[in-house]
């Protein structure tokens, strides 16, 4: 399906942002992509309501130095809305954690979850992904997909993708993955003339690569050079 979204970056937030929440209704029909970078805001809570056929990418990219814990929660509570949510966090020295539920309330209604994440230097992550499907919610389709990468043994990862299902005729289906940085490619973009840190960055952005590309992004140079920066 082609569905034209209007583009929005993180200055939406100073509109929407209650204290550490920020809650957003999405009207019939209409098609939102929001770019969060949590570099400047202190966010704690999001919360984001589509109505009937409402189309919503939401992308968080989180490569803050600093501790994270954040809660999303996403309510597809119009016939045939949809929704993407795509996490993209970076722990080096700190610990990231996120709270995310996706309702799935009624009929046709799409969601997909896809986090990609990585921890170095003793970084900690932990992601908790819950989708629900809700009973009369014919028709329903959830994805989930979740990928973790440790560079160090002092690092760790704890993704932890959960399905409710109340009606028999839907469509779910959740993948999970967690491994280390491949030496290969390391000693490939190394002996090729690059830093080993030059190395781990390129190595980086390709993990985020499909993230950035689904974000409707203006900008990804500016979020390639955030990773950078880990």
């Amino acid at each position: 399906m082609n569905i034209n979204y209007e583009v929005f970056d993180s200055k939406i937030i100073h509109n929407y942002l209650s204290h550490d929440s920020f809650d957003y209704k999405i009207t019939s029909r209409k098609a939102i992509a929001l770019i969060l970078s949590l570099k400047d805001y202190g966010i704690k809570t999001i919360n984001i309501y589509l109505e009937k056929q409402a189309s919503l990418v939401l992308s968080v990219f989180d490569f803050t130095k600093t501790n994270t814990e954040l809660a999303i929660n996403l309510y597809l509570q119009g016939k045939e809305a949809r929704c993407y949510l795509g996490i993209a966090t970076i722990a080096n020295k700190v610990a990231k954690k996120y709270q995310v539920q996706i309702n799935n309330k009624k009929p046709q209604s799409v969601s997909e979850l896809e986090i990609v994440s990585v921890a170095r230097n003793g970084g900690n992550v932990s992601v908790n992904g819950y989708s629900k499907i809700y009973r009369n919610s014919h028709q329903a389709m959830v994805t989930q997909k979740a990928r973790g990468v440790v560079f160090d043994d002092d690092s760790m990862i704890k993704l932890a993708p959960e399905l409710r299902i109340d009606h028999n005729d839907v469509v779910a289906a959740h993948s999970l993955s967690v491994g280390e940085i491949n030496p290969d490619e390391v000693f490939y973009l190394t002996s090729r003339g690059f830093s080993k840190s030059e190395a781990h960055n390129m190595i980086l952005r390709g993990y985020f690569r499909d993230l950035v590309l689904k974000s409707h992004s203006q900008e990804p140079d500016v979020l390639y050079q955030e990773v950078d920066h880990v």
